[in-house]
């Protein structure tokens, strides 16, 4: 009887024994479903986050798309309008000169206007391609080392008569030996005209423009400022945030101001000075004139 229960007691605990391995084994496997389990869950969580970034990707990239959209039919709708107001006055003084007898003082006269209009629509196609070929990298940039007190000295010279012609003073103040920079003389040269020729619509008669140029050195970054100031009309807070766009035009009566450019010409200056690492802004207060700043980084010999 011993001998049957000490054979029965081995048996069961060799089952046991064997129990337990099963069990272990379950264990392990159930531990392996689990650890899937959890990497399963980590990459669906992982792919949820990913499309509901894509979503949103998406959206904004619709948003985007929307609001190019209305830029371009905005854009174009501005271009309209803007080569169509010269090309009016083109067309409706040349009917008058061809079909009416008109004494030789209006005659003169309706000439002039002919021709400051087709000045007028010749600058606003050049500066459309100007911004065109900027936007679309096929500008060429002839870069080099430069001067800035040569472009300040060519950018004055081409402006002045017109300035002093109106009656307004002309200062310049520029530092002495200023370090060169990197860049397009002539694009250099055509934002300081542009921004001279603008601080000179908006300047009375008696009124002073002023152009300054210095060094400054900020956390170890070495800058030439450039500065165009003048006593004209100034410009209102709101207005100075939209002042670089495209076709933006500053009105100080919107009842009686006509348009005083293309409302180009800024945003050609803005698009250069960028091409450059520079930047551009606007400091102005109504009736106490304006200061437009623009900065470009002193060259080290870097070439591009």
């Amino acid at each position: 009887m011993e001998s049957d229960w000490n054979l029965e007691r081995i048996c069961l605990i060799e089952e046991l024994e064997k129990t337990k391995r099963d069990l272990d084994k379950a264990n392990k496997e159930v531990e392996s479903v689990y650890e899937e389990l959890e990497k399963t869950t980590r990459i669906l969580r992982t792919s949820h986050r990913e499309v509901e970034d894509e979503r949103h990707k998406t959206e904004e990239l619709n948003k985007e798309l929307e609001k190019a959209s209305r830029i371009k039919s905005d854009f174009l709708h501005t271009v309209s309008h803007e080569l169509k107001t010269p090309l009016t006055s083109i067309k409706a003084f040349t009917e008058v000169l061809l079909e009416d007898d008109i004494d030789a003082a209006a005659r003169t006269e309706f000439l002039e206007i002919i021709s400051k209009e087709s000045d007028r629509l010749g600058r606003l196609i050049n500066n459309l391609l100007t911004l065109s070929r900027i936007e679309s990298v096929q500008i060429y940039w002839r870069m080099e080392m430069i001067s800035i007190n040569k472009v300040i000295k060519s950018a004055v010279d081409n402006i002045k008569l017109v300035i002093e012609k109106k009656g307004v003073e002309l200062k310049v103040k520029v530092a002495d030996n200023l370090p060169q920079i990197w860049g397009d003389e002539d694009k250099l040269i055509e934002v300081l005209i542009n921004l001279m020729d603008n601080a000179s619509k908006f300047t009375d008669t008696g009124g002073k423009i002023e152009v300054v140029a210095d060094e400054k050195k900020i956390n170890d970054q070495s800058d030439i400022w450039v500065s165009v100031s003048d006593t004209g009309t100034g410009i209102n807070p709101q207005e100075q945030e939209k002042i670089f766009d495209r076709f933006y035009q500053v009105k100080t009566n919107i009842f009686t101001d006509k348009p005083k450019g293309s409302g180009l010409g800024l945003s050609i200056c803005k698009e250069i000075i960028n091409h450059y690492g520079g930047k551009i802004w606007v400091e102005s207060k109504p009736g106490e004139g304006t200061t437009f700043i623009f900065t470009l980084q002193v060259s080290s010999g870097r070439q591009e």
